[in-house]
């Protein structure tokens, strides 16, 4: 999936110049003054000819600039993870085109993504170029909009014409990806930690290629000397939740929020029901492994769940589910509260603020 930047949208048309041009118009002005005063026909001519430079420029950029461009950015993308943009640019004049500036930019409440920019030197006439931008999110968080800027730089670099061109967009930044909490483990492959998980441990077995390593069971293997795994029941009927409350940008809260995300990514690929809940996103009901990310992506200004949203995520969970809290701050109101209806209602919590400090 992926959006289209193009400039058949109205776009708003501005022809600026920048010090040069001021500094030719003033020595234009100036020399028209002195040829005047001092009847010269050499300061008349040079007075010309830098008229005549400012008149080329300011028309060519005007009247060459008919291009069409395309940016083309994946929808989901990750913190911290290279992606590539794909800029086409196609010059639908019968003559050459000036040199060219191709930005995108991405309009959010933080800096989400880098802009997307390319310079041409010039394009043929009719001729179309295709270009590769690579770029790194910056943090994560979701952009509907951009505006795309188109500017074409006429002769001697005095005049440029640039079209802007706001348009929708679809993009999401999700977490940066980390390492995330073994939640179906216990400690050193006790099978006493994964009871009280709420999983059956059905028995010791020899390793086999594709057993995940956190089931090992540590005891049977020093004892025997070849490698055993417990034998757990399915996951069906486990279930996760996660409570996020936190400000976006605040370095904490983006380290748990990332946690939070690749623990539930794990969880579901393994059978566990997920569920996760903030003020401003609300409660998505169950996810999906296509749709875990979205409370983790637009999650920006959250603050503890009251009562009401407390009731209706436990309902979702049940006594013997897992919540991940994810509140950078023992200053939230509201947080010891939340965790002794957890703990009324037979939920056991994992506190992310204790996994990464």
């Amino acid at each position: 999936m992926a959006h289209l930047g193009r400039t058949d949208s109205v776009p708003r048309v501005a022809l600026s110049g920048g010090l040069a041009t001021r500094l030719v118009f003033l020595g234009a002005v100036a020399l028209f003054l002195l040829s005047a005063q001092a009847g010269s026909a050499l300061l008349l001519l040079i007075a010309c000819g830098l008229a005549a430079m400012l008149f080329v420029s300011a028309v060519w950029a005007g009247f060459s600039s008919a291009l069409q461009v395309n940016v083309r950015t994946p929808t989901d993308v990750s913190v911290g993870v290279p992606f590539t943009a794909h800029v086409a640019i196609e010059n639908l004049r019968r003559w050459r085109s000036g040199p060219v500036t191709v930005r995108e930019s991405f309009v959010a409440a933080r800096p989400l993504l880098p802009d997307v920019a390319v310079y041409v030197d010039t394009l043929g006439a009719k001729q179309k170029l295709g270009l590769v931008v690579e770029l790194i999110p910056l943090e994560r968080g979701e952009a509907s909009s951009a505006n795309l800027t188109i500017e074409t730089h006429g002769p001697f670099g005095l005049f440029s014409s640039r079209k802007s061109v706001p348009k929708p967009v679809v993009a999401r930044v999700a977490p940066a990806p980390v390492p995330a909490i073994d939640i179906l483990a216990g400690g050193a492959g006790d099978e006493n930690a994964f009871a009280n998980q709420g999983f059956e441990v059905r028995g010791v077995r020899e390793w086999r290629p594709g057993d995940a390593v956190r089931h090992v069971h540590w005891r049977s293997t020093a004892r025997t000397g070849s490698l055993n795994v417990l034998e757990t029941g399915g996951n069906e009927g486990k279930r996760l939740g996660v409570v996020m409350a936190g400000r976006g940008g605040d370095a904490s809260f983006e380290a748990m929020v990332a946690v939070a995300a690749s623990t539930v990514g794990n969880a579901i690929a393994e059978g566990v029901e997920c569920f996760a809940w903030s003020s401003d996103v609300g409660c998505l009901g169950k996810l999906t492994v296509s749709s875990f990310l979205k409370p983790f992506t637009r999650v920006e200004n959250a603050a503890v769940p009251d009562d009401n949203a407390l009731s209706h995520l436990f309902e979702h969970l049940g006594s013997g589910a897992t919540l991940l809290m994810a509140i950078p701050s023992e200053a939230f109101s509201g947080r010891a509260h939340l965790e002794a209806r957890a703990a009324s209602s037979g939920i056991v919590v994992i506190d992310l603020l204790e996994r990464i400090s």
